[in-house]
């Protein structure tokens, strides 16, 4: 029932399988249940789930392998499955076709009860690996109750079932249980979607609620807004028609208080131009008499200043002469006792070395015949007694070399205070050694002494028998070269053979750490250039389809963008129609709202005056019955009391005409005074700007005539002291020539002199050298020349003659130069860098033709196109290398300077692989930022190109920066250095050796690798003195 089935859902919790990763070809059964391992990168892993299965049961699951590849064939190995508990496979290898699969079965027979998850590991063509998971959970089995026919037939001996039936059971429990699972799976299916289908529902109906919520709100909003607009506007309009009408009074309280502030503005206008124009007269006396004084003290000035200037300048002359004489005595003195120096000192040098030669020629000779005449005189004897003392010596060596190999074995498995105590009596092992090998050493040289002063002895008693002796003489003479020789060749080969194991027990070692170093470095390029070969052809599938795609739908963008553009044309011309007529509609409109609003304020004025004149003359009538009704109350009021005052209205109105009339009579006066003053002062001020521009102008023509009498003499003196100063300069300019021409002569004379003795004193040096050399050479090919060397010799020239025609360095050079150039695989470039480096490195010829095929633009560009991953870093490394090649020729380094922005690109280098703690690349980030500033420093050896990369933009502070972490850095490793040794010294003792003191070498220069000199220095490894170097080189104080 469902019920059920929901219950056995929640009780399982292996995962489903996905559906979309198997693939149904036609023909074939379309198994959807089975889980898919699809051979790409980045794949998913499939699950596998068996379930619960019992103990003691077992239970076989298919998996299928797809290879969705159209053009590799996948050999398939099955690396990694966990036997302990119980998984196995039919199959452990296999090979799948290109769009191909495989189904391997996959058997679980548990081993322990409880849950399992394991991976089932596989490996594709040896490189890249897959994972499938397995999940399951055993059961114990529940023992049943032994009943009592069970125990009969225990009795009687019924046969167990056989294995076929026990396979049949097994065949049927797996089916019922797929049914099951299949029915659990439908059943479960079922509940999802009706579950999303009701949660879909339940937003859709939530959206709806929320949508319905929005509207409401928006036209609540809306309505409110309206009624707030009309509102607004009705208030507004409210307050325009109170303030008219609050206008309209003020108007009139305006224009009573205006004439009243006009009577009194005029007057006091009056008054403060007056006083204004009184302050004007003494502000401009004041300004002319500044003015005055400004054009007088100008030229005064200028004048002061011209002459202490041209003091100045005249007392600088003087003294820069004089000092200039100073340093030409000064320098001729420096120049004569410097050639006479150098003379002296090349001179002396040259002697030394004749001498030195005349003696080491004379010693060498003395040395050569006296050791011919004591290898004469005792070489049997000697040879005798030596090839005992041979015997011992081996032996001794045999135990030395052996107690060599045990405290090499003591010091590889002791550290620290045993390591030391070893040292310790090694030493004092070694001491032992060195006095009994000196005392042998001794006791053999009082042996040939004695036996020389006896051979002597018998020599001068057997003079006599000289001639008798002569003949048994030569074949002792020639038994002696042969036992000389053999003894020679022995020791030789001994130590030729002690080298050749130290050397093969470092070469072993060495070729194991580079042989492990070159698998990682071609096992991780392997797996990079396989990643980007399938990802590179499945973009080339990707990009096939897309272009398909793409062209299809520029097709259809170029239809439905005509369609689109045809009717935007034609809405375009609909919207201009449109636009022109609301546009003449609106023209109509405004000037029609203009005659309609002119015409309404027109109405509106004509009916306020219409209405304002019937409330006049309604006002009128009104204040004329008013006026009529209070004139007949007074009149009755004033009728009484007209008899008692009409004497007092008679003297009040006297006085009051009176006080009219006189104050009329002030106006009349004061207003006739004012003009009669305005008259005067305008009448003043005109006669005193027609003297002021008659002053002015007889003073503007007084001071030019001064001021160019003044600039005359100013001119004349100027012009003399110009031709002094020109011929005071010619004369110096003469005599410099002259000084100059002298220095130089001398200069060139004392450089050619020193020149030609130094050429001389190489040419003898490089002559002693030579002989020395070829001396020397020939005595080592002389006492070396064994068997072993003349085979090594000859399987040279065999090689020589085996080397085919693409091995030189020019072909090497042509086919790296095609690959970098129009290849772009990773492969391809890293053996192009390589081929590269070693042709740059050993030839100059291979150097001038990189530049000349403009092969550096494109190593910078791939600089840049690298990023920090390790085939990217090789790439970088190896480019770097190359540069640093090319730089180290004086040819090639301004091809490697020229190139546009090489300095930044070399600066973003330094920014980027600086070491840092903890970086997991760091020696590579290391190797590169120690050669990026070796490069640095070999292109700012030149003045030239250092002061132009001083005045890029932030190098200084780039490059600051960057020291200033290099040194925290490595003074924290210092710091740390010195507390481990402070603890070991504490905990085991000091033993620190003494430095051995170095005679200081001249000063060196970087040269290319083919340069073979001594005093040719080497590449920087250390960051800090790279840093340094670059830092100095660029004069950047951090």
């Amino acid at each position: 029932s469902c019920n059920e089935l929901i219950g056995r859902l929640c009780l399982d919790f292996s995962p489903t399988f996905d559906s979309h990763c198997s693939r149904d070809k036609p023909g074939k059964e379309n198994n959807t249940s089975i889980p898919v391992l699809r051979l790409l990168q980045f794949s998913r892993s499939p699950f596998v789930s068996f379930g619960t299965i019992k103990l003691g049961s077992s239970k076989s699951l298919p998996l299928r392998i797809e290879n969705p590849t159209d053009d590799a064939t996948m050999t398939v190995i099955v690396d990694k499955i966990s036997a302990s508990n119980g998984f196995s496979v039919d199959q452990r290898s296999f090979t799948i076709q290109p769009e191909d699969s495989i189904i391997l079965t996959v058997t679980w027979t548990p081993v322990e009860e409880g849950g399992v998850r394991e991976l089932l590991c596989f490996v594709a063509n040896g490189i890249v690996k897959h994972q499938a998971i397995l999940l399951g959970k055993a059961e114990a089995t529940k023992k049943k109750k032994k009943t009592l026919w069970d125990s009969i037939k225990s009795k009687k001996g019924v046969p167990a079932p056989s294995k076929e039936k026990k396979r049949f059971r097994a065949v049927m429990t797996k089916n019922t249980v797929m049914k099951e699972y299949i029915a659990i799976k439908t059943a479960a299916i079922c509940i999802q979607s009706a579950f999303r289908g009701m949660m879909v529902r339940k937003q859709i109906a939530e959206r709806h609620k929320s949508a319905k919520m929005i509207q409401k709100t928006c036209r609540a909003y809306k309505q409110r807004h309206d009624y707030l607009t009309l509102r607004n506007a009705t208030i507004r309009v409210q307050q325009q028609y109170r303030a008219i009408v609050s206008a309209r009074q003020q108007h009139k309280r305006y224009c009573s208080l205006r004439s009243a502030a006009i009577t009194l503005q005029s007057m006091y206008r009056g008054l403060r131009v007056r006083k204004e124009i009184d302050r004007k007269h003494k502000a401009a006396s004041v300004i002319q008499a500044m003015y005055k004084m400004y054009r007088t003290r100008v030229p005064f000035q200028a004048m002061k200043l011209a002459a202490l200037v041209i003091q100045r300048q005249y007392r600088c002359h003087l003294l820069r002469k004089e000092a200039r004489e100073n340093f030409l005595k000064l320098r001729r003195s420096a120049t004569a006792i410097q050639a006479i120096y150098r003379g002296n000192r090349t001179r002396r040098d040259i002697a030394r070395m004749n001498f030195a030669a005349t003696v080491i020629q004379r010693k060498y000779l003395a040395h050569k015949q006296r050791k011919r005449f004591l290898s004469i005189r005792a070489a049997v004897e000697f040879c005798q007694r030596h090839y005992r003392s041979v015997l011992v010596a081996r032996r001794d060596r045999r135990d030395y070399f052996a107690n060599c190999r045990a405290v090499v074995a003591i010091q590889a498995t002791f550290r620290g205070m045993q390591v030391r105590r070893q040292i310790r009596r090694e030493h004092e092992a070694a001491t032992i050694i060195q006095s009994h090998v000196r005392k042998h050493i001794l006791k053999l040289r009082f042996q040939r002494l004695r036996r020389a002063v006896c051979t002597v002895q018998q020599r001068f008693r057997a003079n006599k028998m000289m001639r008798r002796e002569m003949a048994a003489l030569q074949e002792q003479k020639s038994a002696a070269l042969i036992l000389q020789a053999a003894y020679r060749g022995m020791k030789s080969r001994q130590t030729l053979k002690q080298m050749h194991q130290a050397a093969t027990t470092v070469q072993v070692t060495f070729r194991a750490y580079s042989a492990c170093k070159r698998y990682l470095a071609m096992k991780c390029a392997a797996i990079v250039i396989q990643r980007r070969f399938h990802a590179t052809k499945v973009a080339k599938q990707q990009r096939k389809h897309f272009l398909e795609m793409y062209h299809g739908a520029l097709v259809l963008q170029a239809c439905y963008r005509g369609l689109k553009v045809r009717r935007q044309l034609l809405q375009q011309r609909q919207a201009a129609v449109l636009i022109q007529s609301y546009f003449r509609r609106h023209k109509e409109m405004v000037k029609y709202q203009a005659m309609r609003l002119s015409a309404i304020i027109i109405q509106s004025h004509y009916r306020s005056y219409i209405q304002a004149t019937a409330d006049r003359e309604n006002y009128l009538r009104l204040r004329k019955s008013a006026i009529m009704l209070q004139a007949a109350f007074r009149g009755h009021s004033l009728r009484r009391q007209l008899a008692e005052k009409q004497e007092a209205s008679i003297i009040i109105q006297a006085m009051r005409r009176y006080q009219q009339v006189r104050n009329a009579a002030v106006c009349l006066q004061k207003s006739f005074r004012g003009m009669k003053g305005r008259e005067l002062s305008r009448r003043s001020k005109a006669r005193f700007l027609k003297e002021k521009a008659a002053a002015i102008a007889i003073q503007s023509a007084y001071r030019g005539h001064c001021a160019r009498v003044q600039h005359a003499k100013m001119q004349a003196n100027a012009a003399v002291i110009q031709k002094w100063y020109r011929s005071l300069k010619l004369v110096q300019k003469d005599r410099n020539g002259f000084v100059a021409l002298k220095q130089a002569t001398l200069t060139l004379q004392s450089a050619l002199r020193g020149m030609l003795a130094r050429r001389l004193a190489k040419r003898r040096w490089a002559a002693i050298k030579i002989q020395s050399a070829l001396w020397r050479g020939h005595c080592s090919r002389k006492h070396h020349d064994t068997s072993k060397v003349i085979s090594m010799r000859r399987r040279l020239r065999k090689v020589n003659q085996r080397v085919k025609e693409e091995d030189k360095l020019c072909n090497k050079t042509t086919t790296a130069l095609s690959y970098l150039l129009g290849l772009q695989n990773y492969a391809y470039i890293l053996a192009a860098l390589k081929h590269l480096d070693t042709a740059t490195r050993l030839s100059p010829e291979c150097c001038e033709r990189l530049v000349e095929s403009g092969a550096t633009h494109t190593i910078f560009t791939l600089i840049r196109s690298c990023n920090r991953s390790v085939p990217s870093m090789e790439i970088i490394t190896l480019s770097i290398q190359v540069l640093l090649n090319l730089s180290k020729y004086n040819r090639t380094i301004d091809a490697v300077y020229d190139v546009d922005s090489s300095v930044e690109t070399l600066l973003e280098l330094l920014q980027i692989y600086r070491e840092k703690a903890g970086d997991k690349v760091a020696e590579k980030g290391g190797s590169i930022f120690t050669k990026a500033c070796f490069l640095l420093v070999l292109l700012v050896q030149d003045e030239r190109r250092a002061m132009e990369v001083r005045k890029l933009p932030k190098v200084s502070d780039r490059i600051r920066s960057i020291y200033r972490l290099t040194l925290r850095k490595y003074k924290m490793d210092a710091e740390r250095n010195k507390v481990k040794q402070k603890m070991n010294t504490s905990l085991n003792g000091s033993f620190l050796l003494q430095a051995t003191p170095r005679k200081s070498k001249p000063v060196a220069r970087f040269a290319p690798d083919w340069v073979l000199r001594r005093d040719k220095l080497k590449d920087i490894v250390d960051p800090l003195r790279a840093i340094q170097m670059l830092a100095n080189a660029l004069a950047i104080v951090p």
